[in-house]
């Protein structure tokens, strides 16, 4: 319902600002195994953040100015700032840089003879401008520096940065702000710390609608949340174009993991194509399978309940030889024993030698119902907990840019001269996983293929482990 309504407020061209109370762990126990670790308490909430156009807010206070902004405002990336205190504008000045979506242009040349009409040498007539306090104080002066800023045409929005003002400084801004708001044809916001001081001040200005603030964290989330929703809305996201049909939350409370012979049993039925494996329970099958397949072969052993086989010794790669397979088995049995677990046979596959390796999951949180994580994957998945979360469904240009937003790209796309690898192939193939998520059926809990080899010209899924209720 909250996607559906979202999409109502988009339609409407109304912003959604969002605060979330609570953390959920039941997410995090639904996205077993590496999963859950790269996808995080709060994985699925940013994704929807990102993929819905939500304006996400830190401080259940913070929702009633930043909506307010955004009722009025749209995006504005150039930002002027003006303060009465150059220390209270620099620090609103860092905040802005520090998003990385706004910047701080620098004023043209008939803004600074403006200003320096009013401003004495010593103080700053740039960006942030500094009109001085109160022993500099020109009557005029700061509503003087104000219009030079709104008539250039370098600024898309203004920033009035205020410290706490006595009553004929407070007056002064505040007609100042007022007759520039009404000509101005753009955002003019008041950061304005200290409201008991300037109570006053600020209450006209609010009944006058102009965006003020108690703090520069909620100013900018204000006007980052409103670039952020201009972009969401020129390029939506398939989640945010279509909604999402017949897909269930709420994860169930105890699951249970296949291995990985039953988990590529199941999926092999919905069509997903794996290296050429034969699942053998007595040495004598292995030589005879490894001579089928073709040396070199990968051998991992398969017992029940065991996710991460590596961790047990429980897998051998690139064995060349009848020799190096059979002492492989050999120590896997005695690991096996050694660590008491209801040993199932073995697993032979042709060993395919990849140039990266990524991760691939499939879970339901229990808010957001599916959701797909993609990262780098192998002995790196929990090392670089390098991941992308992402809602279902998605489009392939949401599943590239998903590809893209993660550190392993650089890899995909051909790090240090070499060559790009089969991002093409990567696409499909997590096309493929992400539309299983409606057709595996109400006993699904999860799914994650770890690690996934990528080449130049393949993908090859190499393990997978199906996660299914207990109940």
């Amino acid at each position: 319902r909250l996607i559906a309504a979202t999409r109502l407020a988009n339609e409407a061209g109304k912003a959604v600002v969002v605060y979330k109370a609570g953390r959920s762990d039941a997410g995090r126990r639904a996205a077993a195994g590496h999963t859950g670790a790269l996808m995080g308490e709060r994985g699925a909430y940013r994704a929807a953040v990102e993929q819905l156009g939500w304006v996400d807010v830190a401080n259940i206070e913070d929702l009633l100015p930043v909506a307010n902004y955004l009722a009025r405002y749209g995006a504005a990336r150039r930002m002027g700032v003006i303060s009465i205190s150059g220390g209270y504008g620099g620090c609103v000045a860092d905040a802005l840089e520090e998003t990385g979506v706004i910047t701080l242009p620098t004023p043209g040349q008939a803004a600074v003879d403006r200003m320096r009409q009013d401003i004495p040498t010593f103080l700053s007539a740039s960006n942030p401008v500094d009109v001085g306090g109160t022993p500099f104080r020109r009557v005029g002066g700061f509503a003087n520096c104000l219009d030079a800023f709104v008539d250039d045409p370098d600024f898309d929005a203004i920033a009035v940065a205020n410290t706490p003002l006595v009553a004929p400084w407070g007056a002064e801004v505040v007609s100042a702000v007022l007759a520039a708001t009404e000509r101005a044809g753009k955002p003019i916001s008041v950061i304005w710390p200290a409201e008991i001081f300037n109570a006053e001040a600020l209450a006209t200005l609010r009944k006058a609608k102009v965006p003020t603030f108690n703090r520069i964290e909620t100013f900018t989330n204000a006007v980052v949340g409103a670039a952020h929703v201009a972009r969401v809305r020129a390029a939506p996201s398939r989640l945010l174009r279509e909604g999402r049909s017949g897909s269930r939350a709420g994860a169930p409370a105890e699951i249970a993991a296949l291995d990985e012979v039953e988990s590529k049993t199941v999926l092999k039925s919905f069509g997903l194509a794996f290296p050429r494996e034969c699942f053998v329970t007595a040495d004598g099958g292995l030589v005879q399978a490894a001579l089928d397949i073709g040396y070199p072969v990968t051998l991992k052993g398969i017992a029940k309940g065991v996710v991460h086989k590596s961790d047990l010794g429980l897998v051998a790669v690139a064995l060349p030889d009848e020799t190096a397979l059979l002492a492989a088995a050999a120590d896997m049995r005695q690991s096996a024993n050694r660590h008491r677990l209801d040993f199932d046979g073995f697993l032979l596959a042709e060993t395919v030698k990849p140039e990266a390796e990524v991760i691939l999951g499939l879970a339901l949180d229990p808010e957001f119902g599916p959701v797909l994580t993609f990262g780098a994957g192998g002995i790196l998945t929990e090392l670089m907990h390098d991941a992308a979360v992402r809602l279902l469904p998605m489009d392939d240009a949401e599943i590239v840019s998903m590809i893209e937003s993660c550190r392993i790209a650089t890899v995909l796309k051909g790090a240090r001269g070499k060559p790009p690898l089969d991002i093409a192939g990567l696409t499909e193939l997590i096309r493929q996983v992400a539309d299983l998520a409606p057709r595996l059926g109400d006993a699904f809990a999860g799914l994650e293929i770890n690690p996934v080899g990528v080449g130049r010209n393949g993908v090859w899924p190499l393990d997978a482990t199906v996660f299914r209720s207990a109940s």
